[in-house]
């Protein structure tokens, strides 16, 4: 069988017999031995093998009951007893050492890129390295990006649990109805790793994960996690701005504009022409006010849709400028179900 492995039940076995626990050294048992289990680490040229018995039962000459196994190095005469749990990674079911997941990437695989096609719709996730975040240009031009809500995302559907492994014939009848294209791409790799996951039968869907080697997951877990609502992938945090890098305030009505700078030492309020100093406390009202967070997320909107939600003239628009020059706005318009509609600007 040709499939992916259970990486980290491999590493296990891998740790166990990299480190055996002996028992006792013995002289070679004057028995005649059945070494039935067979283990080899393969390590260039310190590759060994051990050769590990069935479990012995004896009872010494106090009556105390022993139960061991006879081991010997397969390159060696020097044979030792092992405790039974020796044993427990024997299991004679090569689906037991199977990946238990639907991708089941490589310990060294990192994940850089994952695209969902279905009936058209595309759905890109790409990793940037240099700049250390997910790229989702291709669906949301927004900056309020949940970075681990996206890399979570991608990885439930590298770790979604397999149901169970099927037969070929069953999966390629399933097959020939399809739910969505699913494609894989690992860093420093040109080349994707391309699978089809079929449409639901049976409470089940499944997919091709090696050539003639096929899994079944559950038809509602993929429905459930597959979702063309990119809201899910945006952060409830609208705005935090560092108070002490806050160089000027400006509040915005239909009516008027206030405008709060810093002087040398206080801070000068300016409507309408006119000048004023105020309260030195300006900086500790936008801390205890960040950040400002998101109840839920409506629709990105053009120009055309902001009259609907009172925001093409808001109610209140309030723009801080930084002291490097940058500036992030927040725009309130009409009254909602809870709180106002806002639009964010930079």
């Amino acid at each position: 069988l040709y499939d992916r492995a259970d990486d980290k039940l491999i590493g296990e076995i891998v740790k166990k017999f990299s480190k055996v626990d002996v028992l006792e050294y013995i002289e070679q048992p004057k028995e005649k031995i059945d070494f039935k289990y067979s283990v080899a680490l393969v390590q260039r040229e310190n590759s060994q093998r051990l050769q590990i018995s069935d479990v012995v039962i004896k009872v010494d000459e106090w009556d105390e009951t022993n139960r061991f196994c006879y081991a010997r190095r397969a390159e060696y005469g020097q044979f030792f007893t092992l405790h039974p749990d020796i044993l427990d990674s024997f299991v004679p079911d090569v689906d037991h050492y199977r990946a238990k997941t639907l991708i089941a990437p490589g310990v060294f695989d990192d994940v850089c890129e994952l695209e969902l096609t279905k009936d058209g719709k595309v759905m890109n996730f790409s990793y940037d390295k240099q700049q250390n975040k997910w790229d989702l240009s291709s669906m949301l031009t927004t900056t309020l990006k949940d970075e681990m809500a996206i890399e979570d995302y991608v990885f439930l559907w590298m770790d979604m649990p397999v149901v169970r492994f099927a037969s070929s014939e069953e999966a390629r009848s399933a097959l020939q109805e399809k739910f969505l294209d699913l494609k894989v791409r690992y860093q420093d790799r040109d080349e994707y790793e391309n699978y089809v996951l079929s449409a639901p039968k049976d409470g089940l869907m499944f997919m091709e994960r090696m050539t003639n080697v096929f899994v079944a997951v559950s038809a509602e877990e993929v429905e459930k996690l597959y979702t063309t609502n990119t809201f899910r992938f945006l952060s409830r945090e609208a705005m935090n701005v560092p108070e002490n890098e806050v160089d000027r305030i400006e509040l915005g009505t239909p009516e008027a504009t206030v405008s709060m700078s810093y002087g040398t030492n206080f801070w000068i309020a300016t409507e309408n022409d006119k000048s004023r100093q105020i309260l030195p406390r300006v900086r500790d009202e936008v801390a205890s006010r960040m950040p400002v967070l998101i109840d839920h997320y409506v629709k990105e909107c053009s120009e055309l849709d902001l009259p609907a939600y009172g925001l093409d003239k808001p109610f209140l628009k309030v723009t801080f400028v930084l002291k490097n020059g940058k500036s992030k706005s927040i725009s309130l318009g009409n009254e909602a179900e809870s709180g106002r509609y806002a639009m964010l600007g930079e």
